[in-house]
């Protein structure tokens, strides 16, 4: 019988074995040598490899490090119950230790979802689902993926009328097919195969690179579009974003191109004629000590306007004064530094065309506001919202106001609550839109259980969500993101 204590300078696992064929695995992750700190709670085989499991989902923990496998479920005092390739059993990693889960994409765009309403929270949660109405101090709300919500007055940060369901057009990589490079132009090659000198590598639902080159691929972009990515980085970062472009080559051709470049992101228009031309830029003086973000650029054609979302925050609005560049809709993705880089969960919608407005952090305010559709802005307090109409108390009467001629309502802030964070807090990314904390009680493929103070006891659709996020009360070490050999994932 095999028993142990097993160190490193970033490993200490106790390992527990009952037959000669027993051993341990590592995981190594970084160009560093540093190690996988997870309590093996099942023993692994070191004979012939098990068949890879039927999605590969990323598992992160509080010290940054990773691993891929497969989650079978959570547990809210246990931990998570994780499958590993080179497993014969499936092992648990304490909860305390849990970072993130990333799922992998699904093999299929899922189903579009209708909704007339979102809603953001005080605590940053973002709901999307069809609003039933408000009366008192209780919102009624309802949703596919969890029914009818009764959310407390007290707890609503704002809420947004919207007017159609978002189609999604693309999410992904889930492989290489459809994209081209300097290294395979119009050749569409097998997954994961590699070619001696490659710029942009595809491996684990997500495009590497550590050289200067470029990849891209034609979409249908609606006209008005949502494009997010995932980017992740060490170093510098120095990376572009080619959208609506009308050649899939790194130069040339009319194109609009998102820069990030040190501490700073450009918009840039590129011509034939004029070359690139700068529309705008912003400084981001903290992307120089982070290793990832949540990118989301917003476009509109007719308008000619551009938004920027970083994590989730508006970083700025830019407008085109010329004509659209171009007619094209490729995107193309150009690494201009050595530093590696990771390309993941890309996604294009359709956009309604609406900007978020006041921050969480909006201090001003004191009564709600309602936003109007012609910029006009009304406060008071909002009495309650039936049959299509918002009925608002004002200092000289109530309103009735259409909701249809709403952009946002924006509640009166207040105190933030004092409670102290459950060791059981989650938050969960919608693979759709926003998304939702609350204290987990377990999680499997089909559903996800738990309690809220927004929300009660919550039962939730499990595929819809693309993350997990775990324990986001305590500080982390940045992600390794598998940015290791030059930037791509040991295999």
């Amino acid at each position: 019988m095999l028993r142990g204590i097993i160190a490193s300078d970033r490993l200490r696992a106790f390992v527990v074995g009952a037959s000669p064929v027993l051993g341990i695995m590592f995981w190594h992750i970084t160009h560093r040598s540093s190690w996988l700190p997870i309590v093996l709670l099942a023993a692994l085989r070191i004979g012939a490899a098990e068949p890879a499991p039927v999605r590969s989902d990323y598992l992160e923990l509080l010290n940054g490090d990773a691993l891929r496998g497969v989650l079978l479920g959570v547990d809210g005092l246990e931990g998570a119950q994780w499958r590993h390739p080179a497993a014969e059993n499936p092992f648990t990693v304490r909860f305390t230790g849990l970072s993130r889960v990333r799922f992998a994409p699904p093999n299929t765009l899922p189903e579009s979802h209708p909704a007339n309403c979102q809603v953001t929270l005080n605590n940053e949660d973002m709901l999307s689902g069809d609003l039933v109405g408000l009366e008192g101090d209780r919102l009624e709300f309802s949703t596919w993926f969890a029914g009818k919500l009764s959310i407390p007055r007290t707890s609503l940060h704002s809420l947004v009328p919207t007017s159609t369901s978002l189609k999604v057009i693309y999410e992904g990589p889930t492989s290489q097919e459809g994209w081209v490079s300097r290294q395979n132009p119009g050749v569409i090659r097998a997954p994961g195969a590699a070619q001696p000198g490659e710029v942009w590598r595809f491996a684990d639902n997500s495009f590497y690179s550590s050289m200067f080159g470029f990849i891209g691929r034609d979409f249908k972009l609606p006209a008005v579009s949502n494009l997010e990515f995932d980017l992740a980085w060490r170093g510098f970062l120095s990376f572009a974003f080619v959208f609506h472009s009308d050649t899939l080559q790194g130069y040339g051709g009319n194109a609009y191109v998102l820069q990030f470049n040190y501490r700073n992101v450009f918009l840039y228009r590129r011509t034939q004629i004029a070359a690139m031309t700068t529309i705008g830029q912003a400084e981001l003086p903290d992307l120089t000590s982070r290793s990832g973000m949540r990118v989301s650029l917003r476009t509109n054609k007719e308008q000619k306007t551009f938004a920027l979302y970083i994590d989730g925050q508006l970083i700025r609005q830019w407008v085109d004064p010329q004509a659209f560049v171009s007619q094209g809709n490729g995107i193309v993705l150009m690494q201009h530094g050595q530093n590696p880089v990771r390309f993941s969960r890309f996604r294009i919608s359709e956009w309604d065309g609406r900007l978020a407005e006041p921050s969480l952090s909006d201090t001003n305010q004191v009564n709600d506001v309602v936003h109007l559709a012609n910029n006009d802005k009304v406060d008071g307090r909002v009495k309650n919202i039936r049959d299509g109409k918002i009925t608002l108390t004002t200092s000289f009467s109530d309103l009735e106001i259409p909701i249809n001629r709403v952009t946002q309502v924006t509640f009166a802030p207040v105190k933030p609550s004092k409670d102290a964070t459950s060791e059981r807090e989650v938050r969960l990314f919608f693979r759709e839109y926003g998304s939702i904390t609350l204290n987990l009680d377990r999680w499997t493929d089909q559903q996800v259980t738990g309690t809220s103070p927004n929300y009660g006891r919550l039962k939730l659709a499990s595929d819809a969500f693309s993350q997990l996020y775990f324990n986001p009360a305590i500080t982390r070490r940045a992600p390794v993101e598998e940015l290791q050999n030059n930037g791509l994932p040991v295999e």
